[in-house]
């Protein structure tokens, strides 16, 4: 059946009720119900619609589809699993249970959860701390302050959570021996755990992407050759915002100026300075900082291995770029993510236990605490899962329908990764998560930019800036969780950290979108935009930024 524009309702229910409400879950709840509720529409003519919307449609949204979402298989039937054990059948429970424990979407559940566990290990175990606080005993001036402070972010790259958390609790102290503001820390860290964790090729975001872009992929009504992991490789420099904050906060950092409200708050910091008074406060049974170097590097070693183990190359006749993006393309990145991150947590546990606290109960308490951080973003992610199913062509079509009207209405190619990241940016800064914003429009950006044109340049720019916009929209909003987080750990006013990040956030958009996406979707190569941007950063921070003077405290303001 042709659900026509019914097909949308979904995914505007969802879009539109989490703009309104600043709620995702439940906006993607009642929007997986709308979908399974249209299609009944066309069922069992017997029975009544009230019957199929009220007693089909909520039975069918459980069984089919948001076990789907959890399996991937509609085969996988816990109950079938319980009767086959009941029966004695222990064959048939174990082929369910084996389906179950190689579905790719619980192996995303496994690889989070495990990394989480990490993160929270070294955390509690001390050893990022102790890190942190070996590097910052070296800074002298307020240019190596920020330096090690955009460091310290690029170092903790497998968690923006973790970063915000570590590195704004750890060096306050730093900050104020420098004389730097707590805004200014805040912008700092809110500024670099975000874009370092969505563009890390090893982090807690990487899994999440790669499903949202298979997603994407499996819904095309045409095979794709290209793998969700692929797409994430090829997207990556087209990715202008999350790489662009990092070059801003390089600039703002090496030239010592700054703008907006943050020249304000910099000048006040300055003048209540308290020299080096101030000294960093060790804490006993801290893990040592090589801990969680080792930690850190076994489980990239780990996911090196088992990417090289399980890669291959199709055309071995191509350059040495396209040679490995082919290898690193085909491997199995679930597997090595899991590997990467059961390593990886061995190696934390045994030697922050053996060289820290001493005691198990404290690494239990802390990698608990790091699985429960990342919950909420699973159960998005899930319905996420459930919503992009119910939109391909086995159901509502909605990619069909949404390729059809783009033809119809001749939408420039050139003009879908520059609309799709205002969107992006859009729905981020009115939801207040950038997770729920990929998981709302990967799929549905992966299908109009297929649709629209046959240029894989265009697919990689369109995946590049949904992922772009959202962290952007999450940079600017109020309600963020990263963005309340950063403030809360660096000691700043949240208002406060909100309006001196925003103007740094809007000139990294306006050079992500102008010399980014623009010539992206012209065929510019992105590597030639990458550096006007760079430049044009560069050139915009001296020309209207100011240095800050204490002495100047009441013209800056």
């Amino acid at each position: 059946m042709d659900f026509g524009w019914l097909s949308l309702l979904p995914p505007l229910v969802a879009i539109l009720l989490a703009i309104f409400t600043r709620r995702v879950i439940p906006s993607l709840v009642l929007a997986v119900f709308v979908g399974v509720a249209i299609l009944q529409f066309p069922g069992d003519q017997s029975r009544s619609l009230a019957q199929r919307i009220v007693v089909d449609a909520p039975w069918s949204m459980v069984e089919e589809h948001l076990w789907y979402a959890i399996t991937g298989g509609d085969s996988l039937n816990p109950f079938a699993a319980i009767a086959s054990v009941v029966s004695l059948d222990f064959r048939g429970a174990g082929d369910s249970l084996s389906a179950l424990a190689t579905s790719d979407h619980l192996r995303v559940f496994y690889f989070t959860m495990l990394f989480g566990a990490l993160v929270g290990v070294l955390h509690a175990g001390g050893a990022m701390r102790s890190l942190v606080r070996r590097l910052a005993g070296r800074v002298q001036s307020r240019r190596g302050g920020q330096m090690l402070i955009w460091l310290c972010g690029m170092l903790i790259f497998f968690d923006d959570y973790a970063n915000t958390l570590m590195v704004g609790t750890t060096m306050r102290s730093t900050a104020d021996r420098m004389g730097l503001s707590r805004e200014k820390l805040a912008y700092l860290v809110d500024s670099t755990a975000a874009p370092v964790a969505g563009l890390a090729l090893v982090s807690t975001w990487v899994a999440t992407e790669i499903s949202y872009m298979s997603e994407g992929l499996a819904a095309l009504d045409t095979p794709q050759e290209l793998t969700g992991f692929g797409l994430f490789l090829y997207s990556v420099p087209y990715r202008f915002y999350p790489i662009f904050a990092l070059v801003l906060v390089v600039v703002v950092a090496w030239t010592g100026r700054d703008f907006g409200p943050m020249v304000a708050a910099e000048s006040q910091a300055m003048s209540a300075a308290q020299g080096g008074s101030q000294t960093l406060q060790m804490r006993q049974h801290d893990a040592p900082a090589w801990t969680a170097l080792l930690s850190i590097g076994a489980a990239i070693a780990a996911i090196v291995v088992v990417l090289i183990r399980t890669g291959g190359v199709d055309d071995p006749d191509v350059g040495l770029l396209n040679y490995w993006g082919q290898y690193i393309g085909n491997a199995d990145p679930y597997n090595s993510l899991i590997w990467g991150g059961l390593v990886g947590l061995v190696v934390a546990s045994v030697t922050t236990y053996c060289w820290g606290p001493g005691a198990v109960g404290p690494l239990v308490l802390g990698a608990l605490g790091g699985v429960r951080q990342l919950l909420l973003a699973k159960v998005v992610l899930l319905l996420a899962w459930t919503l992009s199913r119910l939109t391909t062509a086995e159901f509502l079509n909605t990619q069909g329908y949404l390729g059809d009207s783009i033809h119809a209405a001749n939408v420039a190619p050139a003009w879908i990764p520059s609309l799709v990241f205002v969107v992006a940016g859009a729905v981020a800064f009115a939801t207040g998560t950038s997770w729920g914003t990929m998981g709302l429009l990967v799929p549905l950006s992966i299908s109009v930019a297929c649709a629209s044109s046959g240029d894989p340049a265009i697919l990689y720019a369109t995946a590049g800036a949904v992922l772009s916009g959202a962290i952007f929209g999450d940079h600017c909003s109020p309600i963020s969780d990263t963005t309340v987080l950063s403030s809360q750990a660096s000691g700043c006013d949240h208002i406060a950290h909100v309006k001196t990040q925003v103007p740094y956030a809007l000139l990294g958009a306006g050079v992500s979108v102008l010399l980014g996406s623009l010539p992206s979707g012209l065929g510019i190569s992105p590597w030639w935009s990458l550096l006007g941007g760079a430049v044009v950063i560069f050139g915009v921070v001296c020309a209207i930024g100011k240095t800050p003077d204490a002495s100047g405290l009441q013209d800056a303001a």
